[in-house]
């Protein structure tokens, strides 16, 4: 298959270098010093699954011509979605599917604002990996990245089957799902902790392990719970429970994005995560304390780092 991946940071570049390790035909399109460094000397993966290397890294320099993709992976951060959606909208091929794997809940919403319902394939990842360097990627966790596409109307339709083969044929841990919008929501809730480690500047291991902070974490969780219920959100009574687990499960010393982020000054995705929650609650006439109180300390830091 012929792949664009747009946005080669630490699930953009795992992702492409596994597509193009396997013979896919897979084009990237990054923009500043990342790119750059992938398009002259090649793209370096650091795994815990075992290194490799993408020698010849095809780079797109504009999003002018599409022509030719099977698949377009959105990997950027969730503030770039609306910009790229707008490029796409004109230069998208009618046959082309676009799979967003941003955090949070709205890029799909947003992208079927501009494009073709038919042509957006929700999706979800669970992979921990950063840029090392420019070039570099390194991958630390989840020795198999787990992916997790589904139709929006919950088919288990021949495009998403053929994509979910491919993906586990490279490697990774790839599921069809007949309702996305629960896993997307599973891990909306877990990574919406980060706001709770950025807020208290501690690593996963450090929030669970004090009694205080971990209850609170508990109740950002249940605040999730009522405000998925309240958006017709098939639940399973437990899942506060198994978002601690996660918790638990976590590296100790490991850190969320969001909390690296605002701790080096750049712009987060914290409208798209806590933000997102608060919006959603306001919207149902739902109480969330903890949540709003996160979003209203980060979004000093947030103002700051945006320059607004």
């Amino acid at each position: 298959m012929r792949f664009l991946v747009i946005g080669a940071g630490g699930v953009g570049g795992y992702l492409g270098g596994k597509l193009a390790q396997n013979g896919h035909d897979l084009h990237f399109y990054s923009r500043g010093e990342h790119g750059r460094a992938m398009k002259e000397n090649g793209l370096r993966v650091s795994s815990v699954d075992g290194d490799f290397e993408v020698k010849d890294v095809q780079m797109l320099s504009t999003l002018n011509d599409l022509h030719g993709y099977d698949c377009i992976f959105l990997t950027t951060k969730a503030d770039e979605v609306e910009s790229l959606a707008m490029e796409l909208k004109d230069a998208l091929q009618q046959d082309t599917l676009v799979v967003p794997l941003q955090n949070g809940l709205t890029s799909e919403e947003t992208l079927w604002r501009f494009l073709p319902y038919e042509q957006v394939l929700p999706g979800m990842c669970k992979i921990y990996s950063k840029v090392e360097a420019p070039g570099h990627i390194s991958h630390f966790g989840w020795n198999k990245p787990m992916i997790h596409l589904g139709e929006d109307s919950g088919e288990l339709s021949e495009r998403l089957l053929q994509l979910v083969q491919v993906l586990n044929d490279c490697g990774f841990d790839a599921h069809a799902e007949e309702d996305i919008w629960l896993h997307k929501w599973i891990k909306f809730m877990y990574i919406c902790s980060g706001g709770l480690t950025s807020v208290t500047q501690s690593s996963f291991g450090e929030v669970r392990s004090y009694r205080p902070s971990r209850k609170m974490l508990e109740a950002l969780f249940t605040e999730i719970y009522h405000v998925g219920r309240g958006k017709m959100i098939n639940w399973e009574a437990d899942v506060v429970e198994l978002a601690m687990k996660m918790v638990d499960n976590t590296m100790y010393e490991a850190t969320s994005s969001m909390q690296r982020d605002i701790r080096d000054g750049k712009p987060s995705e914290l409208e798209f995560l806590n933000g997102t929650v608060l919006k959603y609650a306001y919207e149902l006439d739902i109480h969330v304390p903890v949540n709003e109180m996160i979003y209203r300390c980060l979004s000093v830091r947030e103002h700051y780092a945006r320059k607004e």
